[in-house]
């Protein structure tokens, strides 16, 4: 893991920068399961709006799945975490995106 960077901007705040931080990282490893039960229920609004066919929305799913499937797969082992972020992906498999089919894989090898 990189030294945290100290970027001199703004002055008055210390602002570091790492390879690994994000603030995705740090608010999924808060509390994953609530994390990933609050992210389901706000995306199931969205998904009536066609929020699943934004190309940025399924870049910020994969990042987000990724992050669950790399650092906190243990949650996975609870069957209303594995179908929640099941029924995530699957929105986004619907309309094509070949990024969720692969997660889905991933998801179904990691809840084995």
């Amino acid at each position: 893991m990189a030294a945290p960077r100290y970027t001199g901007y703004p002055a008055s705040l210390p602002v570091f920068q790492s390879d690994n931080w994000s603030p995705r990282r740090t608010t999924v490893s808060y509390d994953p399961p609530r994390a990933l039960l609050q992210l389901a229920a706000d995306l199931f609004k969205g998904f009536n709006m066609g929020y699943q066919s934004d190309q940025m929305a399924i870049g910020e799913i994969v990042q987000f799945a990724e992050v669950i499937l790399a650092d906190h797969k243990e949650i996975l082992k609870d069957p209303t975490n594995a179908s929640n972020l099941a029924s995530i992906l699957d929105q986004f498999v619907e309309v094509g995106w070949p990024q969720a089919t692969h997660l889905v894989i991933k998801l179904d090898n990691a809840v084995r």
